[in-house]
């Protein structure tokens, strides 16, 4: 229900960490296919009951230039550092 809420009274989001809510249900991705909303970037990342094929079917078709994240290291730009 608060990620519903969100996607009504926030258009214009553009970035979203949803990193670590594994309590997230795919009814909550489709709320967020709301075209006001502008989503170019969304981490996912430990959000274990989505799966790819929601995301797909419920944002990419409205969000065409979406880059979904599921690695919290890269959201912010930053690349991983391999040792």
């Amino acid at each position: 229900a608060s990620i519903e809420t969100l996607s009504q009274h926030l258009q214009g989001l553009e970035e979203l960490c949803l990193y670590g809510c594994y309590k997230l249900t795919p009814s909550s991705i489709y709320s967020l296919s709301n075209p006001d909303m502008r989503l170019h970037r969304l981490n996912i990342s430990g959000a274990y009951k989505i799966p790819t094929q929601v995301v797909r079917q419920g944002l990419i078709t409205t969000h065409h230039d979406l880059l979904l994240f599921s690695n919290p290291n890269t959201f912010n730009g930053e690349m991983e550092k391999e040792d």
